[in-house]
């Protein structure tokens, strides 16, 4: 049984610290060239997505219906991973040890959280 005196806060403080400047390092070697909803063909799917979100927040306000705001909740995750998928994103040409160090930092964070949070095993 775990108990809370076996966690260390502060290391997982540092591990947060860690992965977030990774995190931050990496977003900074990534250009953005273009943006926009995702298009099957010549068709773009913005049009569908958002009407049909528009309809499904008429039918969840109108019925009260968790399946209705279930399906708006949906849509609007479609819509996020639709221009998600329409970018694009180039990584900048760096050095081999700027992206070891990269993910070796977002790795050693990740596991200072983990460890920090599980606590000392006996």
């Amino acid at each position: 049984m775990k108990n809370k005196s076996d966690s260390n806060p502060l290391q997982q403080l540092f591990g947060l610290v860690m992965a977030f400047v990774a995190v931050v390092i990496l977003l900074l070697n990534i250009d953005v060239t273009s943006f926009g909803f995702y298009h099957i063909g010549r068709v773009s799917t913005a049009p569908v997505l958002i009407v049909a979100l528009v309809l499904l927040v008429i039918w969840a306000v109108v019925s009260s219906s968790k399946l209705a705001w279930g399906l708006a909740a949906a849509d609007v995750l479609m819509i996020v991973i639709s221009v998600l998928m329409g970018t694009r994103f180039y990584l900048r040409h760096m050095s081999a040890l700027t992206l070891i160090v990269i993910v070796l930092m977002f790795a050693i964070g990740v596991g200072l959280i983990i460890a920090g949070g599980v606590g000392k095993r006996k």
